[in-house]
């Protein structure tokens, strides 16, 4: 809990290792007051100082060495992620952006392809690779982990059956509104559409998400 509200699991935000050590400090300064709160609760459960020394020196040399290799293995091109991006509208250019920000980025942005012209100020991390017309060719030429969807319009546009073809292939196709929520956390409001917004999950909780949250009322009902 200490380390996900210290944002620790966020490489777009710990972009560093120094910037990992530092939130460290922040993160057990948050879990010992948690300890606390527990132990006052449930005397019961508390650890020995010795103990809790031995784990905490334990967690250390197990963490820190880990987390640095982390960081030295996904900075290898050789397990980036191949990405072809379809459009060049201002979406498009800000899941760029936010792909390429940080130094740890898993994805490698190849090319950009969209039969329209290219608006001032779009700037690819890739090349152009052409119209859409031949996006069978490009996906031969490019061979793409994951295909991104960021077109205004794509009525009558959109290469569906290349798509599919890239789909069977084992390619990833995602929409360029789910790609910018999951990358940053937030919606892409400009470019929401009525069907994104009707066939989206999340308007209806999982019975996970249900359960869990009943266990949580009920933990601290009982605490209280």
């Amino acid at each position: 809990m200490s380390f996900y509200y210290n944002e620790l699991y966020d490489l777009r935000l710990v972009r560093t290792f120094g910037q990992f050590a530092a939130r460290l400090f922040q993160a057990f300064g948050v879990a010992f007051i948690l300890l606390a709160v527990l132990y006052a609760v449930f005397p019961a459960i508390r650890l020995s100082a010795e103990l809790f020394l031995l784990s905490l020196i334990v967690l250390l040399a197990l963490l820190l060495p880990l987390r640095a290799i982390l960081y030295i293995v996904i900075g290898q091109k050789q397990f980036l992620e191949r990405v072809l991006i379809l459009g060049t509208t201002p979406l498009a250019s800000t899941i760029i952006k936010e792909m390429t920000s940080s130094p740890y980025s898993a994805y490698a942005i190849l090319n950009v392809a969209d039969n329209a012209a290219v608006p001032a100020g779009f700037s690819p991390a890739g090349s152009f690779v052409g119209s859409l017309d031949r996006l069978g060719k490009i996906l031969e030429e490019v061979q793409p982990h994951r295909i991104i969807v960021a077109m205004a319009e794509r009525r009558a546009r959109l290469p569906v059956r290349d798509l599919l073809e890239a789909r069977v292939r084992g390619c990833i196709v995602e929409d360029g509104v789910n790609v910018y929520e999951r990358l940053t956390g937030k919606l892409a409001i400009e470019a929401l559409t009525p069907s994104t917004l009707i066939f989206s999950g999340d308007f209806r909780k999982s019975r996970l998400d249900l359960t869990a949250g009943r266990c949580i009322s009920l933990l601290v009902s009982v605490s209280a």
